[in-house]
């Protein structure tokens, strides 16, 4: 695993950034499932994730306390399974679904 120590991350980062890397905890590719739950947020919300913060020291602050994006901002179309997915992306990192999990969600709505 690796560590990430001192690291300082610029504002525009810092939102697709697991709270585990920002906390200087050990990290793997399973930390990167967290920004996908982000794009995900970003594309079915046709929004930019936490436009109300301009200084990331109050963004990293939120994050770590576990705050999560606004659901209430996706599109009402958006499908629950989606919607289920991306929280799932937030969880800690080993309740989180892997790459094979996302992908297979992916093509049943494509199928669907």
């Amino acid at each position: 695993f690796l560590k990430a120590r001192n690291k300082s991350f610029k504002l525009s980062s810092l939102p697709y950034i697991a709270p585990e890397i920002l906390k200087n905890e050990s990290f793997d590719k399973i930390s990167d499932i967290y920004s996908i739950g982000i794009l995900i947020w970003e594309i079915f919300s046709r929004s930019k994730i936490y436009p109300e913060y301009t200084h990331s020291k109050n963004l990293k602050i939120h994050i770590l306390n576990l705050g999560r994006p606004d659901l209430s901002k996706l599109d009402s179309n958006t499908p629950d399974e989606l919607i289920e997915l991306m929280k799932k992306c937030w969880l800690k990192p080993s309740d989180r679904p892997t790459v094979q999990e996302i992908r297979r969600v992916i093509i049943e709505l494509i199928n669907y």
